[in-house]
């Protein structure tokens, strides 16, 4: 018999070949690699596990990628600080690809969000721009104030039990509540949930971990896009509301499939309105079966309820410690609000200069999206900040370095409305990124203003608040595309005033 390799050599042949590999594309990545001359840690060039270890174990990509900035300068890796940057790499006209790694996260369809290129997403964005429309979301605004009455209802429920309110909890159940109302005509009721922990809103930050999970690992997403929800419920207990909420779009997804008609008896228009709305019965992006129509769903439940939960959260915290901002707000309210059963509407409230800093500096602070949205630069290269981007490149930059520079918002991490006022707020808008710019920005973004209108106008109009034993400083996030919660629940006394 041939003599041939034992297993432990051909194991120790293996070994020793892939550690070859490895440190000569470690070599390759630092000194021969055509992004070599951009400056950045010595291990963010040889290894994309950098990255990985920053999200999944010390979690602090945010705070490391200043702190690197601070170090190296404007350009870290193809990740820019510069402000101007943003709007360069964002811009209109730059309809480049978004990168498979991030935006390949989500697996079973296709939606707005994960469409890589431009065209299929711009015909499907158009479909969702009409339901989204200021037009439209003026018309269906009363589904926003009819469940922020039930949340300032649940409120004084609370306060009249002596206990203060989870406001971070609540914003959550609000925001549900109001984007499963205005696209499915289904609000899942999250806010009838004693102290606002729905288990739909606890499933959801815990399922944030995992989505991130699958932005490194292909192999895991490909696993769980076939794997029983029942199974992964077996192995996180704590997903249990996210699946049901998902059986629940699937429900509905599945009946207006099987019977099209059922959608005129719909209280109002809602998103399978517009997505089944066939103009090209062959373009794929409208032609959509169930995985794209749940897929869609789903991307539209987490984008419209995280991020503007999340910004309320932070302006009205950050308002009530600041008693200055305070009793600004509160008088500008009584006077264009003077009886308390007639509710404004939001084309009223918008007028309000101190309210619409406010909402901007809310925004300001809380960001939106805080992870990169990375983009891949086209086969003809590009130059931003004013260097020359080659071929391929996979450039992105966080909206925390626009709201967070000195150069343009001094005392950036202080909220101060004021900055929103005067002759030259005007030129700040510009800087106000968190629905991001240009092709690809959030289609909600009037949902959004509407309901940050609504909230942290009803909330200062109806209620007399104080904290109750946290601060701002208990603010605190981590990167999971969105700005995640990990400090304390945000507790606040909210006393309903009678007049």
């Amino acid at each position: 018999m041939a003599a041939g390799l034992s297993l432990f050599e051909l194991v120790g042949t293996l070994a020793v070949a892939y550690t070859a590999w490895t440190v000569s594309t470690w070599i390759y990545n630092v000194y021969f690699h055509p992004l070599a001359k951009f400056p950045g840690p010595r291990m963010a060039a040889m290894t994309a596990h950098w990255k990985m270890w920053r999200y999944l174990v010390a979690k602090d990509h945010i705070p490391k990628m200043f702190e690197v900035h601070a170090q190296y300068g404007n350009i870290v890796r193809l990740h820019f600080s510069d402000p101007d940057a943003y709007n360069e790499i964002y811009h209109p006209s730059r309809r480049w690809l978004k990168d498979e790694r991030l935006y390949g996260s989500l697996v079973n369809g296709m939606s707005t969000w994960n469409f890589l290129d431009y065209s299929s997403a711009k015909k499907r964005r158009e479909i969702l721009l009409s339901h989204f429309s200021r037009k439209s979301i003026i018309e269906l605004q009363h589904l926003v104030q009819d469940r922020m009455d039930i949340l300032c209802d649940a409120i004084s429920r609370q306060y009249e039990a002596g206990k203060s309110s989870d406001f971070y909890h609540a914003f959550k159940c609000f925001s549900l509540d109001t984007i499963t109302s205005v696209c499915f005509a289904k609000p899942v009721n999250a806010t009838d949930a004693p102290d606002f922990k729905a288990p739909i809103v606890m499933a959801m930050d815990e399922s944030l971990n995992t989505l991130q999970v699958f932005v490194f690992f292909k192999l895991a997403r490909t696993l769980a896009a076939y794997m029983p929800s029942s199974l992964l419920v077996v192995m996180n207990k704590a997903l249990q509301g996210y699946v049901d909420f998902r059986n629940v779009l699937s429900k509905q997804i599945k009946e207006i499939l099987a019977d099209p008609s059922m959608l005129s008896s719909a209280p109002h228009p809602i998103i399978y309105h517009s997505l089944l709305d066939y103009k090209d019965k062959n373009a794929a992006a409208t032609n959509m079966g169930f995985d794209d129509l749940n897929e869609e769903a789903f991307v539209l439940v987490f984008a419209g309820s995280d991020t503007t939960s999340n910004t309320a959260t932070t302006g009205v915290i950050h308002a009530i410690e600041n008693r200055r901002v305070y009793n600004a707000l509160k008088e500008e309210l009584m006077t264009a609000w003077p009886v308390l059963e007639e509710r404004p509407r939001y084309e009223q409230l918008e007028k309000l200069p101190y309210l619409t800093a406010v909402v901007k500096e809310s925004l300001r602070m809380s960001h939106g999206i805080v992870t990169p949205p990375i983009r891949v630069v086209p086969y003809e290269g590009t130059t931003i900040s004013g260097r020359a981007i080659p071929a391929g490149t996979v450039v992105g930059m966080s909206a925390c370095m626009v709201h967070w520079s000195e150069s343009v918002f001094p005392n950036a991490r202080t909220f101060q409305p004021e900055r929103w006022l005067g002759s030259a707020a005007k030129e700040l808008d510009t800087y106000l990124v968190a629905f991001s710019k240009g092709p690809r920005a959030c289609v909600g973004i009037n949902l959004g203003y509407c309901e940050l209108y609504l909230a942290i106008a009803n909330i200062f109009r109806r209620f007399d608040m104080e904290l109750d034993g946290v601060s701002t400083a208990d603010l605190t996030w981590i990167d999971f595309y969105i700005p995640l919660h990990t400090g304390p629940d945000m507790r606040v006394f909210a006393k309903p005033v009678s007049s």
